[in-house]
């Protein structure tokens, strides 16, 4: 019995130190630039249109990582009450983390963090690229739960 325990654990392990490695830059570069010029669509998921929470998903799903699709649109809701079984809040960014902006789009817009950089559905020109310092950012980030050893 303790044999097959030990096994779950060294597997469940050796799975979250596979995800840490997948969410390289270079390769979080490649997926975002993929989905570049998707049109916005509120409630999107495909490459027919994206909003926010779509890109969030279809990033995470490039990398084999699945998080949850909620039915609020309301980010400050659905990271308080909906998603923190898979995210946990950080204050220091790194490429693969979600950022909540602030401002105009406060507690409903969220982007991947790439570097010094964005990706988020924009609702005027689809999903972009834009640099992270151009906007306001609520703290703390988040990170999925699967990348922290």
């Amino acid at each position: 019995m303790f044999g097959a325990f030990k096994c779950d654990q060294l597997r469940r392990r050796a799975s979250i130190i596979e995800a840490m490695m997948k969410i390289e830059e270079s390769k979080a570069i490649e997926v975002a630039e993929a989905m570049l010029g998707i049109p916005y669509a509120s409630g999107g998921r495909d490459g027919a249109g994206m909003d926010c929470w779509g890109v969030m998903r279809a990033f995470y799903l490039a990398f084999g990582l699945d998080v949850p699709d909620p039915a609020s649109t309301d980010v400050d809701f659905i990271f308080a009450h909906r998603v923190m079984d898979y995210f946990i809040a950080v204050d220091s960014p790194k490429t693969g983390d979600v950022a909540r902006f602030a401002g105009v789009e406060a507690g409903k817009h969220i982007g991947i963090v790439l570097g010094k950089e964005v990706l988020h559905a924009h609702r005027r020109t689809g999903v972009v690229i834009h640099p992270l310092h151009r906007f306001h950012i609520c703290a703390p980030y988040f990170r999925l739960k699967e990348l922290v050893a």
